[in-house]
């Protein structure tokens, strides 16, 4: 499926199979490179290996969902075990899916505004279109 530009609004994230509406996110994707050069090259010359990719999303919850996330992500239980996730940008245009590990959650709190939870999670693997 080829890329569509769309905005954010009614973006939505599924984390374990709980829908997110996204107030704002990002996705990061990164390439490892590895230096090759040899002792008798002027400058030095690399070759890239594995990608590694980052989301960072602040969704809009409610109390309830919030503590739901974050109880998992404390779990004992849960270390090691990678959650399933699908984000679906405006119009579900397009949709990636893929697993990855929760390696930040902070619930944010403010007087008169919605509660907002921001993640950042570690994609495990590919990040499937």
């Amino acid at each position: 499926m080829s890329y569509v530009p769309q905005t954010g609004i009614n973006a939505t994230l599924v984390i374990d199979s709980v829908t997110y509406i996204v107030r704002e996110m990002s996705f990061q994707s990164a390439q490892e490179t590895i230096e090759c050069s040899s002792l008798a090259d002027q400058y030095k010359k690399y070759f890239g290996a594995r990608r590694a990719g980052k989301l960072t999303a602040t969704l809009l919850v409610s109390g309830d969902a919030a503590d739901a996330i974050i109880s998992s992500f404390q779990s004992a239980a849960n270390l090691g075990t990678s959650i399933a996730y699908v984000l679906t940008d405006a119009n579900a245009v397009n949709s990636y899916s893929g697993v990855g590990f929760i390696d930040d959650a902070t619930h944010n709190m403010t007087g008169g505004d919605v509660d907002t939870l921001t993640i950042s999670m570690i994609v495990d693997g590919i990040m499937a279109p």
